[in-house]
């Protein structure tokens, strides 16, 4: 075996040089080399890390943006002021047979009332065309207001029912003027109809409307006579939670069509009286046909179901990246603390603060979490205009919402960052400074 004798084995080893040329070759090797190369390779996964990070905390940005534009939203639509009062109430739709006659419904109405109103528990029991007009834009309008220029303008609708028995009282609709409909309201009297504060402000603002008469857009049969109001109650949201109140006409049910949906206002549990009241709904014509027997809390859950899906939904997806975040910048950090040890040794042992390693671990962690957040919001301040037709009572850049997210987002990076920070400065100076 030959000696390395050849001076070029600092570029090229020679393959007849002897093992024990390696010792040699090791020690003449550079050891700020090997420092640099392995500085690299943490530099690059400390920076790969780090850039995920960035994209985490982006994206957290912007899904907690829209869950919570959603979720106030959702709130909104929730403290909405209904114009009824939901609790302690029984509703259902009852059916005839198709091809009954005017007469026939008139006469089972007026029954069903009687017996729903001598139940035991049973405050007011009333009915409506239809309880809900969910979807279904106004069309109607008035042909003749008296005293005033025929109203032209088909693009102001109001919604025209017909009610029975003691359908405000029953529904916790408030009479603000005037009188509820009667007995004495028959098909031989005058035309009578109860308006809400809405129909009173558009035909008579700043006026008493009691006493007014009008005239319907149809001008066949009794819609040609006038109509006088004895009446004004509350607006009611009967086209949804999310849409504004319309302007009401209520007729009476004796001097129009009989009614189909009820209510039935409880002093107690309403479901206690489901049995009952399809027993009475039976008495009063075994070939009648009930359904959507439910409380009115259940009613307006259901209105608002599919919002409560969309916010919940979304919010899921906020959570699992704010976890995902909270998991990135932890991880980051811990490693870079690691990757560290002999420096915050070395430090330490030179007489460095606690305090201000503490900081520059903090720093180097909040540093990610900003420049997320940063970018996040750029780019969530345009994510959330795609939702803006989903939002209800906020704008797709509510300034409370966007500051209660960086605030979470701040808080949540804070305390990530803050766990590796205080288990380095731990660390036992003289520890640290014999690993490798």
């Amino acid at each position: 075996m030959l000696p390395c004798s050849s001076s070029r084995w600092l570029f090229r080893p020679s393959p007849r040089c002897s093992p024990a040329c390696g010792p040699l070759r090791a020690g003449r090797s550079d050891p700020l080399d090997a420092l640099r190369s392995g500085g690299r390779a943490s530099t690059n996964r400390i920076r790969g890390g780090g850039l995920l990070v960035v994209s985490e905390f982006a994206l957290a940005v912007v899904l907690l943006a829209g869950a919570g534009l959603l979720l106030r939203s959702f709130h909104e639509v929730e403290s909405v002021d209904l114009g009824f009062r939901p609790e302690h109430v029984l509703t259902m739709r009852v059916r005839l047979p198709n091809g009954a006659s005017v007469a026939r419904q008139a006469a089972f109405q007026a029954g069903l009332l009687v017996r729903l109103r001598a139940l035991s528990g049973v405050r007011f029991a009333g009915g409506i065309r239809d309880l809900f007009e969910l979807d279904r834009p106004p069309l109607n309008s008035l042909r003749a207001v008296e005293g005033q220029p025929p109203d032209l303008d088909r693009s102001r609708p109001l919604t025209w029912t017909t009610v029975s028995g003691d359908y405000f009282r029953a529904m916790g609709i408030p009479l603000l003027a005037g009188r509820d409909f009667s007995d004495r309201d028959t098909s031989n009297s005058p035309l009578v109809a109860i308006i809400d504060q809405s129909m009173a402000q558009r035909y008579w603002p700043n006026q008493d409307p009691l006493g007014r008469r009008f005239k319907g857009q149809d001008a066949r049969g009794p819609n040609d006579d006038w109509l006088t109001v004895v009446g004004v109650v509350k607006d009611a949201r009967r086209q949804g939670l999310e849409q504004a109140p319309t302007p009401h006409v209520y007729e009476w049910s004796a001097q129009a069509e009989p009614t189909m949906d009820w209510v039935v206002r409880t002093a107690g549990d309403p479901v206690s009286l489901v049995r009952a009241v399809r027993a009475n709904v039976r008495d009063a014509s075994p070939q009648a046909v009930v359904s959507n027997l439910m409380t009115m809390d259940d009613q307006v859950a259901m209105q608002t179901s599919a919002r409560r899906f969309r916010t919940w939904l979304l919010g899921l997806f906020a959570a699992l990246a704010l976890l995902l975040s909270t998991i990135g910048i932890y991880g980051v950090v811990s490693y870079a603390t690691a990757q560290r040890t002999r420096e915050v040794g070395i430090r330490m042992a030179l007489g460095a603060r606690r305090g201000s390693i503490l900081a520059m671990i903090l720093r180097q962690g909040m540093l990610l979490a900003v420049v997320g957040l940063a970018l996040g919001t750029a780019a969530a301040l345009t994510a959330t205009r795609l939702i803006s037709g989903l939002l209800f009572g906020v704008t797709p850049t509510d300034p409370l919402t966007f500051a209660a997210v960086l605030a979470i987002l701040l808080a949540v990076a804070t305390g990530a960052t803050l766990l590796p920070a205080l288990r380095a400065i731990r660390v036992d100076p003289l520890t640290a400074l014999r690993e490798e």
